[in-house]
This record gives C-alpha cells, sequence and structure tokens, in this order.
C-alpha cells in the first residue's frame, strides 16, 4: 500500500491487494428513554444486519466510556455507524461519543488513516451539527413517509453512488423507495448559505415535504464521511409499518447501500490486539429482543381511512373545526366501494386511483380496505377496522389500522349512499391541528355539479375548500405482474448430534440472515411435527430452504419433513400454485434422494475449500444466474468465491445416467476434487426448485473458517443468490391466518447463541 499524507480523498492512494477482507464495523449505542435493569443502551438490529450484509462484523459502541477506551475501540475497527433515534444531538452521551469518534475520523484520514464514518437519520443530523455547531436543521413534515430522491447534478460524480446498478438509480428517482422517520431536516437553503457545511459537504440528494426542499443524502468533499437522512436498513430489515418499502428494489438499495459503506471499511486495517479481544467485542456476544409490534424502531404512523397520493400536510393553529355531519346516517347502506375524486393534501398518500372497500363484521365494526395504484404499476393495500364511537351520532367514526395506535376521525358530512360522501378528518397537536377531507364517488368520476356544493360545504364549515386537489382516477386497470412483497420463508431444522436440554434441533443463523437481507422474514420449520401441522404451515409460507448439515438424509427428522415440504410443493406446482424450494449442500443432496429414490452420493476432498464455478452451457440464461451481472459470472468462473464443506456429492457421470436425476434437474455448474467431477448447482426443468453444493451463505455470515472467502465479489454473491430465491418467493400467496398467528411463528422469537470459537458458525438457533 503507498499513501501520503494529504486532507484530500482525491490523493489517498490504494493497491487492490491490500485491502481488508475481515472489516469490523462500529454502530453506537444510545440511551433508552425508560432505562431498565441491564437495559439502558440499545442499538436496532436492523443496522447491524445491513453492514453484515455488505460483508461486515459489528462492535457495539458503548456510551459512557473514557477517551481511552473510545480511542482503544477506534483503533480496533474499520469505520463506525451513527444509527437514528431519539438522542439530543447537542447534549447527550450519544452526542459525546459521536463527537470523539469524528474528531478521531478527522485527525485519522489527514494523516493517511482512512477511516469511514456513516449517519443515518439522527446520525445524519449530528454530523451536519459538528460541522456547522450550530443548530441548523427545520421542522418536516416526514414522519412516517416513502419517497423518491431528487438527484443533484453533484450526484453524478458521487463515490456513493458510482457502482449502484443504472435501473437502481432509476428506480430511487422514480419510486418511493426511501423511508423517512424524521421531523426535522437540513434545508437545501441553510445547506447552501452555511460556508462550514457547504465547503465540508457535497449533496447528492434532497427531498421535499410540500414545504421545504431538504437535503436527504450527502458525502464529504474531502473525508469518506456519508450520510443519508433516511433509512436504507429498513427496507430489508423493518416490517412492523407499512411505510417501509419492500420491493425487490427497496431491498437491493438496502444491499449496495451497506456493500459501498464496508467497501469503504475494507480500505481502514485497524485490528484488534487479539482474536479473542475480538471475539469478546463482538456483537453476538448479545441477543436480540423481539420488541414486536408496539416496537420502539417501527415509528407511530397516524393514518386515516383512505390511502391517497398528494404532497404534503399543513398545520393550522388553533382547534380543529367541527362541522355538522350527516343526519341519520345509515352504516349499512355506506357499505361497497368509494373512489377518491378530491381530497385535501395528506403526506402518506403515495399512489392513484384511490378508493376504499367497506365492509360489516359480525361485532358490528366496519373492515376497511384501502388501495391505489403506486408509479411502479403495483397495487398497495392496507386493512383496519372502523368504529362508531356515539351510536348517538353514528357519522363520527374512528379508524384504527395499528394496535395501540390511537383511532384516526372520520366524520361523514354528507351521503346520498349511492353516488356521493364528503368526509372530513381532523386531530389537534397541541396548538395546532392537521385535517384531511375527501369527496369521493361510487364511480370513478363525479359531475361537476355535485362537487360544487360538496366544496361549499366544508368552506361553510371553516375549511380551507382550496387547497383541494383532484385525485387521479385515469389508468387504473393497468396491471403489473403481481408480487408479494412481504415474502416469509422456512428454513428446516436439523437434530443436534448431542442434544441437550431445549437443544435438540438447530439451524445456523447466516441462512436466516441470508435470507433477510434479501427481504423475507424467515420461519423455523421444526422437526418431528405431525402432518397435519406441516401442511398448516405450508399454506402459510411462500418457500423453504433446506440447510446444510450432517442429518441423515435417508431416515432422520430434518429428512421426514423435507420430503413432506417437497412433495406438498410438487403438488401445488402443478396445479399452478407456485412453490419455491432451495437446498444448500446438505439439503441438496436431500433433493436428489428425493427426486431419484436413492443415495447416489459419492466420496469426495471437497471438506473446506473454496472453489470457482465451471459454468455448463446456457447457465447465464438460467432462472437462477440471468439476473447476476456479468462481472460477478465472470468472477464466479475465475475465482474461488464458493465455499465447499461437504465429504459426499453427485458426480456429474452419475447424474446423466440416472434417469429421474437427468431428467428433473438441469445442471448449471460443476466442480472437481481432482479426480471426481461433481454437479455443484442445479435448477429443475419443471418446478421452482434449486440446490447447489456449495455455500452461498457463508460468504457474508460466516468468520470462523479460513476457506470461506470474504472478498466484494464473494458478499455479492451472497446476496444475488438470496435475492433470487426471495423473489421466487414472491411469487406465492401464501399467508398466515392472522397478523398474531405470523408474529408468532417467525425467528424473531427465537435468540441466537454466539458458538464461536468451536463451532463452525457464528450463530445457531436451538430449538
Amino acid at each position: 500500500m503507498s499513501l501520503f499524507f494529504c486532507i484530500s480523498l482525491t490523493c489517498l492512494f490504494y493497491s487492490s491487494a491490500t485491502r481488508n477482507n475481515r472489516p469490523v464495523i462500529g454502530i453506537l449505542a444510545q440511551e433508552i428513554r425508560v432505562p431498565k435493569p441491564n437495559q439502558t443502551t440499545y442499538v436496532a438490529a436492523s443496522y447491524v444486519k445491513f453492514l453484515e450484509s455488505g460483508g461486515a462484523r459489528v462492535v457495539p459502541v458503548m456510551l459512557d466510556q473514557t477517551l481511552e477506551e473510545y480511542k482503544r475501540v477506534f483503533n480496533s475497527i474499520n469505520g463506525i455507524l451513527l444509527p437514528g433515534g431519539r438522542a439530543s444531538i447537542i447534549s447527550s452521551p450519544f452526542q459525546r461519543a459521536s463527537q470523539i469518534f469524528y474528531e478521531l475520523a478527522v485527525e485519522a484520514n489527514n494523516r493517511g488513516d482512512y477511516f469511514p464514518l456513516w449517519g443515518t437519520c439522527l446520525g445524519f443530523e449530528q454530523l451536519f451539527y459538528f460541522t456547522s455547531f450550530k443548530t441548523t436543521l427545520s421542522r418536516t413534515n416526514t414522519t412516517g413517509v416513502a419517497l423518491p430522491l431528487s438527484f443533484t447534478n453533484e450526484s453524478k460524480s458521487s463515490r456513493l453512488l458510482k457502482d449502484f446498478p443504472a435501473e437502481l438509480l432509476d428506480a430511487l428517482a422514480s419510486e418511493p423507495l426511501t423511508e423517512h422517520s424524521h421531523k426535522f431536516g437540513l434545508a437545501l437553503s441553510t445547506h447552501d448559505t452555511n460556508e462550514e457545511l457547504k465547503r465540508f459537504y457535497k449533496v447528492i440528494s434532497t427531498n421535499w415535504d410540500g414545504a421545504t426542499e431538504f437535503v436527504s443524502t450527502f458525502e464529504a468533499y474531502d473525508y469518506p464521511f456519508y450520510g443519508t437522512q433516511w433509512h436504507p436498513e429498513k427496507n430489508a430489515y423493518e416490517w412492523r409499518k407499512p411505510y417501509v418499502p419492500h420491493s425487490p428494489s427497496a431491498v437491493r438499495t438496502t444491499f449496495f447501500m451497506a456493500e459501498f459503506f464496508v467497501n469503504e471499511a475494507r480500505k481502514s486495517f485497524h485490528r484488534f490486539r487479539s482474536e479473542e479481544e475480538e471475539r469478546s467485542a463482538l456483537i453476538y456476544n448479545y441477543s436480540p429482543v423481539h420488541s414486536g409490534p408496539n416496537g420502539f424502531f417501527e415509528q407511530v404512523l397516524l393514518v386515516v381511512l383512505l390511502t391517497a397520493a398528494a404532497r404534503a400536510q399543513s398545520f393550522h393553529r388553533g382547534k380543529c373545526p367541527r362541522p355538522s355531519v350527516q343526519q341519520d346516517f345509515d352504516v349499512t347502506k355506506y357499505m361497497g366501494t368509494w373512489y377518491e375524486i378530491e381530497k385535501l393534501p395528506a403526506a402518506f398518500e403515495r399512489g392513484t386511483c384511490n378508493q376504499a372497500t367497506y365492509s360489516p363484521l359480525a361485532d358490528g365494526t366496519v373492515k376497511v380496505r384501502n388501495a391505489e395504484l403506486l408509479s411502479n404499476g403495483k397495487r398497495s393495500t392496507i386493512e383496519g377496522v372502523a368504529k362508531v364511537k356515539n351510536a348517538s351520532q353514528p357519522a363520527i367514526l374512528g379508524v384504527g389500522f395499528f394496535k395501540g395506535v390511537p383511532d384516526a376521525p372520520y366524520w361523514v358530512l354528507s351521503t346520498d349512499y349511492h353516488s356521493y360522501s364528503l368526509v372530513y378528518s381532523c386531530t389537534k397537536y397541541f396548538l395546532f391541528h392537521v385535517d384531511y377531507a375527501w369527496i369521493l364517488s361510487r364511480t370513478r368520476v363525479l359531475a361537476e355539479d355535485v362537487i360544487g356544493p360538496l366544496r361549499d360545504r366544508l368552506a361553510s364549515a371553516g375549511v380551507n375548500a382550496n387547497r383541494l386537489t383532484v385525485s387521479n382516477q385515469t389508468g387504473c386497470d393497468r396491471t403489473a405482474a403481481k408480487t408479494n412483497e412481504r415474502p416469509i420463508i422456512g428454513v428446516l431444522a436439523q437434530e443436534v448430534s448431542s442434544p441437550k436440554t431445549n437443544r435438540t434441533a438447530y439451524i445456523a443463523a447466516s441462512y436466516v440472515k441470508t435470507l433477510e437481507s434479501a427481504g423475507a422474514r424467515v420461519v423455523p420449520v421444526m422437526i418431528n411435527q405431525t402432518p397435519q401441522e406441516y401442511e398448516a404451515l405450508f399454506a402459510s409460507i411462500n418457500g423453504i430452504l433446506y440447510p446444510g448439515g450432517s442429518a441423515n438424509i435417508l431416515s432422520s427428522g430434518y429428512q421426514r419433513a423435507a420430503k413432506i415440504f417437497y412433495e406438498l410443493a410438487l403438488e401445488a406446482n402443478k396445479r399452478g400454485d407456485y412453490f419455491p424450494v432451495w437446498g444448500t449442500c446438505l439439503g441438496y443432496e436431500q433433493l436428489t434422494v428425493l427426486t431419484s429414490g436413492e443415495d447416489l452420493l459419492s466420496l469426495t476432498n471437497t471438506s473446506g475449500v473454496p472453489l470457482p464455478l465451471n459454468f455448463m452451457d446456457g447457465a447465464k440464461s438460467s432462472r437462477m444466474f440471468e439476473g447476476f451481472p456479468d462481472e460477478l459470472m465472470e468472477d464466479l468462473a475465475s475465482e474461488p468465491l464458493t465455499a465447499n464443506v461437504h465429504n459426499w456429492s453427485v458426480s456429474l457421470s452419475t447424474h446423466k445416467t440416472n434417469e429421474q436425476l437427468n431428467s428433473f434437474y438441469k445442471v448449471l455448474s460443476t466442480n472437481t476434487d481432482g479426480t471426481t467431477e461433481f454437479v455443484s448447482t442445479v435448477e429443475a426443468f419443471d418446478y421452482p426448485i434449486y440446490g447447489t453444493q456449495w455455500h452461498p451463505e457463508k460468504n457474508a455470515f460466516e468468520w470462523r473458517r479460513p476457506y470461506v472467502p470474504h472478498s466484494p465479489s464473494a458478499v455479492r454473491i451472497s446476496f444475488y443468490a438470496a435475492q433470487f430465491f426471495v423473489n421466487e418467493a414472491r411469487k406465492n400467496f401464501h399467508k398466515f391466518d392472522s397478523e398474531e398467528e405470523e408474529g408468532k411463528a417467525l425467528i424473531f422469537n427465537y435468540s441466537p447463541v454466539y458458538a464461536a470459537p468451536r463451532s463452525v458458525f457464528e450463530q445457531i438457533y436451538y430449538f
């Protein structure tokens, strides 16, 4: 490595041979507002998973440490992330620790010791404060909204976006893929008139809340410092709120942001003094807690009855107007579908073709289903419950979409039930109020002579009817291919070789993290359940993964469960119910037994070796690999990027001479141990069933063995393989019977155990 002293990134030179392929990144903790014993600070797990998906390990950076302790941590890690949250950026332990690391990073980079720093939301705001030491933030109406990015001219020369695929940049600019959960922002005008900020930070993107254009993404000109006012980690890892986008493009945004920052950290060569000290510092030593539906990180979003697509909401001084409502309102006549014709702007509205469908429930309440058409052609829906607050005023209802969130007002001011309805909603916030209004129709058009009096009715109630905007109800029949943006994938557990109490089966956490990195949630599939229990679970999940391990593939709890799901998948796919299956290593071997009915494995010398893939003709056009970038396919074919940890394989000659295997599976790649050419990647000809003899999950998430590759290309393989399978699961629409049942099934209810240094796995879920 050659470098010389400077303060400009343009004069820091790095040889590709001196890249750090084992980066460790710190995440700063912050205060819990209501601390409990042993729970005084926290780190949201989504930030940890975010960095892990990019190929890093994580160290929590604790609060209230001495300067010397912080210096020791700084000299041991390769970058630091300042997360979002609620701490004070002016005076708090979070602010103090952030400032120490900020100043250490500036000093280090000035002397040629490359050290990157990232701030998300609160962390982004904290960085602005350190640079200007002024409270430069303004109020913005951006709590719980997803927005596209407005890229600046300087974004074209951005380091941060340089390696983003062009189609993803297009999606970021046109689709609401960035989740905002902040009440403050840095106005672009403030940035441009503040000399310190303007000189230090390049603005890459901005956003608009309807009143203020604010900075949403930046990078420092002369330091590896980066920030987003939005949350790149949430797209793949946070699921409790409907405004967090989970489309394939949204999840790719998570990965490419993480990959960039981790690759920046690869340019740092700080390290712990010993492997033991490193192990004791890693976040694996702490067990994550499932915060559930009322978790702190899922920000509260007040949603009213209609979800639509407008710009921004306005605050008004004083109390809410109290217009008169429909007399003798009959909720039964009101049931059915209503289309939005005009509305007051609402910050949470995103799409067009907005409509609401109301249907009676057995307990006397009303089921609410809102739908809209997004700019990408996909339909977005949300369901809630409406209820009459007072039987003497049936036109005054409250609507709730989330447990623990107060109902939003829904006042029917006027309706004839068969053609029009005028709805008003207002909520008071201290000295201000926020109001919404909708003119609805039973059809997608409504005559002007009907709309005019409804506008007048609002004006007479003290509502500014001039702010009403016309809703777009054109092109509403266009549809895109249906996709499930909340896929859940089962991972099959297997027997522990030496069982203990409460530890009779396990799943390596790397399989869970891999699927999560691509936008899925995971349900553990327990062994030794009844066929009826497996059938019920099959009807609730969108795909299944058979992991590697050492279970018996001829007779075991693992084999029995795998056989049941394999047969259910075949039956489902035959009747048009798309259900994907993936087998890794042992899981692939299990698939060959289930397909052929016999054990066809041969001994190979492949226990602990990374290998390139020998692609067969047509591999690039296969379903599995067609989405892989060309340069990554070249790397896979020329570099040892696949971890092989198996003693047994299916030889290519055996595959070709076995009628069942040869007619069922297309061989995509092979490998050789020097003696035997064996099958390493397959996909079924007529079913969404896939297998790899190698381990795609290990490259990003397993660190205990030297034969596991961790280069940027190796980590990309983890993501692209996971992305492919999760996108296959998006084609399935199985679901749990209730949100409560789903919540109980998810693997969030279990905490992984740090298994190093004895195990080949970093973390293990035991059952």
